[in-house]
């Protein structure tokens, strides 16, 4: 098995869209994707994106090896 964070992004794609679901209402995030921690870094996280600070986890989280990163959004806005 791979070290934390160092999955392939196809692996992390399949992952990440096997998981969605249960990550957006778990946290009750507002999105989700597949990132980068620093954008110079070759492992993938899977961003979590919320709406406020108290909603970030206090101790940190993986799903299936994969880090997940958590940001403070604030409602997304449809922009025309």
């Amino acid at each position: 098995m791979a070290e934390r964070g160092t999955k392939g992004l196809e692996v992390v794609r399949e992952i990440f869209n096997r998981n969605k679901t249960d990550l957006l209402g778990q946290f009750n995030a507002l999105g989700a994707g597949i990132g980068k921690i620093e954008p110079t870094d070759e492992s993938y996280v899977i961003t979590i994106y919320l709406a406020d600070e108290d909603s970030i986890p206090k101790e940190s989280i993986d799903i299936e090896g994969i880090p997940l990163k958590f940001v403070v959004s604030g409602r997304f806005r449809k922009q025309l």
